[in-house]
C-alpha cells in the first residue's frame, strides 16, 4: 500500500524538482561591488541591501542604483544572462558640502538591513538603512533631520516594512519599533544642541561601530524675468533648488528641480514652487501681473456750471479709462463759442453767444489707435436785469449855522415821502455836511450840526407817516475846496429795492 502511494507520488515530485531546477538554471547573477562600503544596492527600484553583494536575477536589462547619503547617486543599466555573473563596480563620489541645525533624531530599531526613504519611494529619497540609526548607547548611529513631519519609508525586496509619518522636533528623539508595527515614543535628545549645535557638520560620519547621517533641509525659490506683461507678451521663469529630488510649479506641473521656462500667461497669474528632497519640501511663489485685454477707452464729460451768462467761461473736463497705459491725444470742438486750453481739461468761452444751449465735443485717442467720445450741453443764460442801484435824488441847503428845515427843504421831502410811500420796498439815506471849522472845538460844532440837519430831515419825514427804519441818517464831509454854500447841505440818497449804499 505504502510503496504503491509512492510510485503514484514519484512523477509529480519528479516534475516539481525538474521545474525548480530548470528555473533557478534559467536566473543570471550581478555581483555589485561598492564604494564606500555602506552603499546600499537597488535593482529595479527595489532596495536589496547594503554593501557590496551578489544578486540572483532573471535575465534581460535591469536598473541598478547605488546610493549613500552624502554622495553622488551611481545609476546603470546591466544586461543579465542565464547562468553567468554580470559584475558592476560602483564607486560613488561626495557630494554637497556640511550642513547646519538645529537637529531632531530618528532612531529605528529591527529590521537592520532595510532601507530608509524620507518623503519618498524612490532611491532618490534614500538616506540609510536602519543598521546605520538604531543604536544610543556607546557607539552612535544617528539619522538626524531638520524639525518637521516626515513620510518614513523602510522597505527590502521590494516589499514595504513600515511606513507612515514621523514628527521630530528640534532636541527630541523619536524611536521607532519596526517589529511593533512602527510604534513610536519620543525622548529628549539634548545631544542635538550640546554635540551639534549650530556648527556644520558632515552629511555622512562612520566610524567603528558608528555612523551619522545628517539630512539637509531643502532651499529654493522662484522668479520671473518680467512680472508686469501686456497682454499676449511672455516672460520667462527662473527656479532653483538645493538638496531635492522633484519639484512643481502650479499651471505646469512636474519640472526639474532647476530651471527656467517661458510662459504667455493671459491673465495675471501666481505661479507657486515647490521642491521635494529628504530633509523637506521648500516653497516659492510669484506673481506675474497681465494687463487685460486691449478695450477701447471710455470717455465722458462734463461741465462744472450747467449754465453760465454771457462771456463767461464754463470749465469742461474729460474723465477717461483707458487700459493701453499708452499717452492720449485729446480734441474738442463746439457748438459755440471757442474752447481754450488742451487736454483733458477745457474752457469754453461764451464770448458773443446768444443765450441758448450749445454742445462740447470731446474725443480722446490711445497710442495704439483705439478712440472714444463725449459730448457736454452748455446753457448760455439770457443776461439778469441790471441790479437796482442807489443815487442821490435831491439836497437841502442850510444857511449859516442853521439846521432848521426851511420851507424849500420841506418841498424837497415832501417829495420825497411822497415816492416812499409809492415805493415801500425802498428807503433813504440823508447825509448831513457843515462847513469845516478852524479849530478843534468849531469842527466838533461843525460836526453836530451836519448830524442835527440830517436829524431834522428825517423827523419831518417820520410827521410825514415815513417809518424811521426806512431813514438812515449819515455825516459826510464837504469836498475839499467846496464853497460855503455847498458844505451847509444835506443830501438825500435813494436806495431802491435790492440795493445798498
Amino acid at each position: 500500500m505504502r510503496l504503491s502511494r509512492f510510485s503514484k507520488s514519484l512523477p509529480f515530485t519528479i516534475f516539481l524538482l525538474a521545474m525548480s531546477t530548470a528555473s533557478y538554471a534559467q536566473q543570471g547573477k550581478l555581483k555589485v561591488h561598492v564604494v564606500p562600503k555602506q552603499a546600499y544596492v537597488f535593482v529595479d527600484g527595489n532596495a536589496i541591501g547594503d554593501g557590496s553583494r551578489a544578486v540572483e536575477l532573471a535575465p534581460g536589462e535591469h536598473s541598478v542604483t547605488v546610493a549613500n547619503y552624502g554622495y553622488k547617486m551611481f545609476t546603470d543599466k546591466v544586461t543579465i544572462t542565464a547562468n553567468k555573473t554580470t559584475a558592476l563596480d560602483a564607486t560613488l563620489t561626495t557630494s554637497g558640502g556640511p550642513v547646519r541645525g538645529p537637529w531632531g533624531r530618528i532612531q529605528l530599531e529591527g529590521h537592520p538591513r532595510a532601507a530608509v526613504l524620507l518623503n519618498g519611494k524612490t532611491p532618490d529619497y534614500f538616506v540609510g538603512h536602519v543598521d546605520e540609526f538604531d543604536n544610543d548607547i556607546l557607539w552612535k548611529q544617528e539619522l538626524l533631520v531638520p524639525p518637521g513631519t516626515y513620510p518614513v519609508t523602510v522597505t527590502r525586496n521590494g516589499n514595504v516594512i513600515w511606513g507612515g509619518p514621523v514628527t521630530v522636533k528640534a532636541d527630541e528623539r523619536v524611536i521607532i519599533d519596526l517589529n511593533k508595527n512602527g510604534a513610536q515614543r519620543t525622548t529628549p535628545w539634548p545631544r542635538g544642541t550640546k554635540k551639534f549645535g549650530d556648527r556644520e557638520i558632515p552629511r555622512f560620519t562612520v566610524g567603528i561601530a558608528s555612523a551619522t547621517v545628517a539630512v539637509a533641509k531643502p532651499t529654493g525659490s522662484i522668479s520671473a524675468s518680467k512680472s508686469h506683461l501686456e497682454y499676449g507678451e511672455s516672460t520667462t521663469l527662473n527656479w532653483n533648488s538645493t538638496d531635492t529630488v522633484e519639484a512643481n510649479i502650479s499651471g505646469i506641473g512636474s519640472v526639474p528641480t532647476s530651471g527656467t521656462r517661458e510662459v504667455t500667461p493671459l491673465a495675471t497669474t501666481t505661479y507657486d514652487f515647490s521642491a521635494t528632497g529628504p530633509g523637506g519640501t521648500v516653497t516659492g511663489a510669484t506673481t506675474i501681473d497681465v494687463a487685460p485685454k486691449p478695450v477701447p477707452p471710455t470717455m465722458s464729460c462734463s461741465a462744472a456750471q450747467p449754465s453760465v451768462l454771457p462771456g463767461a467761461r464754463d470749465a469742461i473736463t474729460a474723465t477717461v479709462q483707458d487700459q493701453s497705459g499708452t499717452t492720449l491725444n485729446y480734441t474738442w470742438r463746439t457748438t459755440g463759442g471757442s474752447i481754450v486750453g488742451t487736454g483733458s481739461s477745457v474752457e469754453l468761452d461764451t464770448t458773443g453767444l446768444a443765450p441758448g444751449t450749445y454742445t462740447v465735443t470731446g474725443r480722446v485717442e490711445n497710442g495704439k489707435g483705439l478712440a472714444a467720445d463725449c459730448n457736454v450741453e452748455v446753457n448760455v443764460q439770457a443776461p439778469p436785469p441790471p441790479k437796482p442801484q442807489a443815487s442821490k435824488i435831491d439836497q437841502c441847503l442850510f444857511k449859516g449855522n442853521s439846521t432848521r428845515v426851511d420851507n424849500v427843504c420841506k418841498r424837497v421831502l415832501d417829495n420825497v415821502a411822497l415816492r416812499l410811500q409809492s415805493e415801500t420796498g425802498a428807503h433813504v439815506v440823508v447825509i448831513g455836511y457843515a462847513s469845516a471849522g478852524k479849530t478843534a472845538r468849531a469842527q466838533r460844532l461843525a460836526e453836530r450840526r451836519a448830524a442835527d440837519r440830517a436829524e431834522n430831515a428825517k423827523k419831518y419825514l417820520v410827521s410825514k407817516g415815513i417809518s424811521e427804519d426806512r431813514i438812515e441818517t449819515r455825516t459826510g464831509t464837504p469836498e475839499a475846496g467846496a464853497a460855503v454854500q455847498d458844505s451847509n447841505r444835506i443830501d438825500i440818497i435813494w436806495v431802491p429795492e435790492g440795493a445798498t449804499y
